[in-house]
């Protein structure tokens, strides 16, 4: 409805007039005038019009009329349908208007009545039918949309409060959709997600909901599950659908998915904490590689609760400039030499202390910080730079990474130029590391950006090479003057008999090239001996450093090369003064975050494996990057000779295993009793493995640590 008077000489009254049946009403309803389409219709004479005819006319509405026409006089268009009832006739619809008119002397209102046929009564019905309709279902699909999943879910949740069973929520999506896309058609796929959303169906039951959110993220409501167990089935079945081709213009399409999986009430109890679980459960199953699920249960439930924290804190973060610079060296691979470094930027969060990137950057682009917080890391970089070389301190160029969404702005080569001059430094003292996603996802924009900064002088990266998909024409289209191989490759290249041959690959063909290679994520000697003997130039993991601080790289540059330090051989530190238990195989027990800076925290348990306990503490090792922190207390929960055990205490010291796994040493905070009880219990089983020719019973773990954590 429009807001205001229209003013008497700029109404074309003759317009309406001509097809219309008009009354013209003056401010107290009187009738001013009609005209003769008015008459014709509605069969009322000039006594007729004397009386309130329009409350007659439109006798189920006057009501209604009343309340637009008050609305009329504040200077209000109105429009409304009804019904009316003309002198001695049948009924019709009609759409009634009151628009409002003024002059120099008084105001006015121009009523319109137009006769609504019955189809064009039909047809509004079915315009709100469809509009209802695409308020809750996807018009590609024909599944119900966002809206409506989160409706429904919001309904299970009521409907679960008091009930002992839960529910799961699986988010889906298509790996490399965008190069369907981009390679075949959009409407290649679009019939794909049509065909994908049909075969997902298949081994659903009739009380599951398929959903599509939007492009080729899809989610699946299990309404009732009897166990893990009974919902790994499903998602297996789920994959093997999807494993079978699709069939598109007559040709067989491959395609594989990625699943989380988050479940109620153990990962949320609202909507919104759900669905955000199943996104982090997404991405999780996303590193494992492509066609793969990953269960966000109760092990993850500290993580969950970190990540809402972070989610929570991150603008507040970047304004507050809680970012830091941590920096890890890459070698040359046979002197051993410092030849250039990684800036991995790091958040020092007041709770949970240092945070790695892989847990804020995802959350950072959907929430629009990336761009600020790549600047911050390339100007930071740069004064870095130049403080170096004021001090006269020996430095090594060092590479950033930059995420995709920067290539998308016109003023990227501008912007760079700029803060390299400012910062007084030049262009080849610095390196962009750059993803294949980055490439897929702006093609045109990423070659122009890259072909203006390498005529800057600035070296670029390809990192994470064979991650993604790996398309060699990019080595060829693309000026890189360096290609990272991907740690997972490396990882396993002793077991994999395909990654040992691509890496060897990637190595002769970079060469060919005249590419540099950077393999990544390397930690023991086996992994650089075979590397060296395929002739790759740099190596960047822990064999040789962490990403260490400003003030702890600054040591190691002046050292100038570093030796290799196996973490496979590295013995453990004592950092105990009492004597320890040492499991011949880990101990799994569940540790439940209690409290934290003062505060009660009511989480589910994760999973952690203990390595050796004391009457003072105990050592273990976790997936989750917990902090170190007087404030945190932790409760741990096991098994020890069929006897059940719970033990608090807070964190003293940390060690990073490898880049998946940590270490940590627990201080216990337990009276002289709780003591006393667990000295009789550890010394009862000492006795027992010293002189029984079977382990004591205890919840043990067999299988590799790094195997137990996937």
């Amino acid at each position: 409805m429009t807001k205001g008077f229209i003013n008497e000489g700029d109404f074309n009254s003759e317009v309406y007039d001509y097809l219309n049946a008009v009354v013209k009403l003056d401010a107290n309803g009187k009738i001013l005038s009609y005209n003769q389409v008015f008459v014709k219709q509605f069969g009322f004479n000039e006594q007729d019009l004397e009386n309130p005819f329009l409350e007659n006319l439109l006798k189920d509405s006057s009501l209604k009329l009343k309340k637009c026409f008050e609305n009329a006089l504040s200077g209000k268009t109105q429009k409304f349908n009804a019904t009316g009832f003309p002198k001695g006739g049948k009924p019709i619809e009609v759409m009634i208007i009151l628009i409002p008119i003024k002059n120099q002397v008084s105001k006015y209102v121009y009523v319109i009545l137009q006769e609504i046929s019955e189809a064009v009564l039909e047809k509004e019905k079915q315009l709100v039918e469809e509009i209802q309709y695409l308020a809750h279902y996807d018009s590609l699909t024909n599944l119900p949309n966002r809206n409506k999943f989160i409706k429904k879910l919001e309904q299970l949740i009521d409907e679960h409060d008091n009930n002992e069973n839960g529910f799961a929520v699986m988010k889906l999506d298509i790996d490399g959709f965008k190069y369907v896309n981009d390679t075949l058609g959009n409407e290649v796929g679009d019939e794909l997600l049509r065909l994908f959303s049909h075969r997902i169906k298949k081994p659903l039951s009739s009380k599951d909901m398929l959903a599509r959110l939007g492009g080729d993220e899809f989610v699946v409501l299990i309404e009732s599950i009897e166990s893990i167990g009974d919902l790994k089935i499903l998602v297996n079945k789920i994959i093997e659908c999807i494993n079978e081709p699709f069939t598109i213009n007559g040709y067989p399409l491959y395609i594989t998915a990625s699943i989380g999986i988050s479940t109620y009430p153990e990962n949320g109890l609202t909507s919104l904490e759900i669905l955000r679980n199943a996104s982090l459960a997404l991405q999780k199953s996303e590193k494992k590689g492509k066609n793969n699920y990953y269960f966000l249960s109760h092990s993850s439930s500290i993580q969950s609760f970190k990540n809402y924290s972070i989610a929570r804190d991150l603008k507040k973060a970047v304004e507050n400039k809680e970012m830091i610079l941590y920096f890890q060296p890459r070698v040359d691979a046979n002197s051993n030499q410092i030849i250039s470094a990684e800036a991995l930027i790091r958040w020092n969060h007041p709770e949970w202390g240092l945070i790695s990137p892989a847990e804020f950057l995802t959350i950072a682009e959907e929430n629009g910080l990336i761009m600020e917080i790549d600047e911050w890391v390339f100007n930071e970089v740069c004064h870095r730079i130049k403080n170096w070389k004021n001090r006269k301190i020996h430095f090594v160029p060092i590479s950033i990474n930059i995420s995709a969404i920067h290539f998308m702005k016109k003023d990227l080569h501008s912007r760079v130029t700029k803060i390299i001059r400012d910062a007084g430094i030049l262009p080849h003292e610095i390196e962009f590391e750059i993803t294949e996603s980055t490439i897929l996802n702006n093609n045109d924009n990423v070659k122009r950006s890259i072909y203006k900064l390498k005529e800057l002088g600035i070296r670029i990266a390809l990192d994470d090479f064979g991650k993604g998909y790996s398309s060699l024409s990019y080595l060829t289209r693309y000026p890189f003057d360096v290609i990272k191989i991907d740690k997972s490759f490396i990882r396993n290249m002793h077991d994999s008999d395909r990654d040992m041959h691509l890496i060897k690959s990637i190595i002769f063909m970079a060469k060919g090239l005249q590419i540099k290679v950077v393999a990544e994520g390397v930690e023991t000697i086996q992994q650089l001996k075979i590397l060296q003997q395929e002739q790759c130039h740099e190596i960047q993991g822990y064999l040789f450093s962490h990403p260490v601080p400003i003030n702890e790289f600054e040591a190691l540059l002046q050292r100038r090369v570093l030796l290799p330090i196996d973490s496979e051989q590295k013995a453990k530190q004592c950092k105990r003064k009492h004597y320890r238990l040492n499991f011949p195989s880990p101990l799994e027990a569940d540790m439940e975050l209690v409290s934290i800076a003062g505060r009660s925290t009511e989480l589910g348990v994760s999973k952690v494996l203990i390595e050796d306990i004391s009457i003072g503490g105990l050592r273990f090792i976790s997936n989750l990057t917990l902090p170190t922190r007087g404030d945190a207390i932790y409760r741990f929960k096991t098994e020890l000779l069929g006897e059940s055990i719970t033990l608090k205490g807070i964190i003293v010291w940390k060690e990073e295993i490898n880049e998946d796994l940590l270490e940590y040493g627990i201080e216990f905070s337990i009276d002289e009793e709780e003591q006393a009880a667990l000295s009789k219990l550890l010394n009862s089983f000492i006795l027992l493995l010293n002189n029984s020719t079977s382990l004591p019973p205890y919840r043990k773990v067999s299988v590799d640590k790094s195997q137990y954590f996937k």
